[in-house]
């Protein structure tokens, strides 16, 4: 049994209780750390997706580690919902961020569009929809930025 399979003797998931640990595991990949010396900020967006898929494909075959946990807990007075909250609301201000440097004018609507891509690649990566869905959204993000 692994450690999200486990549950502790109140009925709580162990996964939504160590959402915290999880983060900053999830935003070691998610920061594009890799991106952040690419020459241009198109390439800096495409290697938080780069990035993202290298870190799913070794460490999170089921998908999103904070989307497992929240659909867990569902509960927003768990001490874990704001950890998880706050990761996701990380990554729209990185993808607000890198937007900016490309068109400030658009950059909320790029990065919400730029988010969903990801998220929802993150997702069916995890429910094996179709072969590499993070790829997929890599290249719709490459042709927004274009």
């Amino acid at each position: 049994m692994d450690d999200e399979d486990r549950h502790e003797a109140d009925g709580q998931p162990e996964s939504g209780l160590h959402a915290e640990r999880l983060t900053e595991h999830q935003r070691a990949p998610d920061r594009g750390d890799q991106g952040h010396q690419g020459p241009t900020p198109g390439e800096r967006v495409l290697a938080v997706f780069d990035a993202s898929r290298a870190w799913a494909e070794e460490f999170s075959p089921r998908g999103c580690s904070m989307v497992n946990a929240h659909v867990e807990i569902g509960d927003p007075a768990h001490p874990a919902h704001p950890i998880i909250t706050g990761q996701k609301r990380w990554m729209l201000a990185l993808f607000t961020d890198l937007a900016s440097e490309i068109a400030p004018e658009t950059a909320d609507s790029t990065a919400r569009t730029l988010m969903l891509l990801h998220e929802g690649a993150l997702v069916a990566h995890g429910l094996g929809v179709f072969l590499d869905a993070i790829a997929l959204a890599r290249e719709q993000a490459r042709a927004l930025l274009a």
